[in-house]
């Protein structure tokens, strides 16, 4: 496999990657991919697409042309990176993987790579983070783009809120007690993974990702409203954001957490009524993506499509527990899936099967 180089020892210094929380050890320049790397079959976590094929043609040819011994990635493009495991002179691949396959489609037997360990480090905002949590955002964001890193694969916006959300767990930011983190929080994470100024679209995909239960914007600004005098009567305050007067998945999504909270804060709501105390639900709500007037529309309307779409929900739920309790519906036996025929083995497209 030959010995570990290290940087400084190179006459003209290589294209070095660089990361917060990452340190790079040395450059193999003959790694036995083949035989050295725990993960050798392993998938690439950073990338749901896998290998891609115009890339990994374009380093295979490179590496496959007259001058191919001569092709020196530690100056070009950026090369794989590995670390070392708990097993003596064993390796996990953390990026690379489709510069692996092209070596794989070359008849290579080694390829170049770069040695990197983790440490724990301050974030953006001054919180630190530990090892785990920059090793995850490297190998991510080793695949975001960057100006003038043209070999690279294209990234795709699913993979880093992947990452976004898997860093979200690793990191020591902690959601609220309904699960969701705060704006900044999913902020600084896209930072770390190279998005340099996150918009509230790229924020509310990442929170949808991480609990798709929630749904987007759950707290409309993340402002603490637990000393908020306006909302001192309410028992239940919900949040969502809007972008018309009925807007389907926002309003469904805004009854189902009333619905919740209604059942979590049950008996505060019955002490209440018992003792014939005033008490609010308050939904704190935005708007998005409507111009003035219709926001206005919105705040002056919405109300009422809410109302109206909970109590829709009250009166079914009051005609199937009236089947349930009153005449034997049994949901569980009366409730079944039939299946449209596919281009399965044995089945006619069109046809209905259990």
């Amino acid at each position: 496999m030959g010995a570990l180089i290290k940087i400084e020892d190179y006459q003209v210094p290589p294209n070095t990657p660089k990361a917060r929380g990452m340190r790079v050890l040395g450059i193999f320049p003959h790694f036995e991919y083949k035989d050295k790397l725990q993960n050798a079959y392993g998938k690439n976590i950073a990338k749901d697409e896998g290998v891609d094929p115009a890339v990994r043609d374009l380093i295979a040819r490179a590496l496959t042309e007259e001058d191919g011994d001569n092709w020196n990635p530690q100056y070009y493009s950026k090369a794989a990176t590995i670390e070392k495991t708990d097993v003596e002179g064993m390796y996990n691949q953390l990026t690379g993987f489709t510069t692996r396959s092209a070596h794989i489609q070359a008849k290579k037997e080694t390829m170049l790579v770069y040695l990197v360990e983790f440490f724990e480090e301050a974030d953006e905002d001054g919180v630190i983070q530990s090892a785990e949590y920059w090793k995850r955002a490297w190998r991510s964001r080793e695949n975001v783009q960057e100006e003038f890193d043209y070999i690279k694969s294209d990234y795709k916006k699913e993979n880093v809120m992947i990452a976004a959300s898997n860093l979200l767990q690793k990191s020591t930011y902690k959601p609220k007690d309904d699960g969701i983190y705060l704006r900044k929080n999913i902020a600084a994470v896209l930072k770390t993974l190279g998005i340099k100024n996150p918009s509230d679209k790229w924020i509310n995909d990442v929170r949808e990702k991480v609990n798709p239960s929630d749904g987007v914007m759950t707290n409309a600004e993340d402002f603490d409203i637990t000393d908020n005098p306006k909302l001192k009567d309410s028992v239940i305050v919900t949040t969502k954001t809007y972008g018309g007067v009925k807007d389907p998945k926002m309003d469904s999504q805004t009854i189902d957490a009333i619905q919740n909270e209604i059942f979590n804060n049950s008996e505060i709501i019955k002490d209440k009524l018992k003792n014939k105390e005033t008490f609010d639900i308050t939904v704190v709500g935005k708007t998005t993506g409507v111009l003035q007037e219709k926001a206005l529309k919105v705040r002056k309307q919405k109300k009422k499509t809410i109302t109206s779409g909970l109590l829709k929900r009250y009166e079914t739920w009051k005609v199937i527990i009236e089947l349930v309790d009153e005449y034997g519906l049994d949901l569980e036996t009366a409730i079944k899936m039939a299946w449209r025929g596919q281009r399965m083995p044995n089945e006619v497209e069109g046809q209905l099967y259990d």
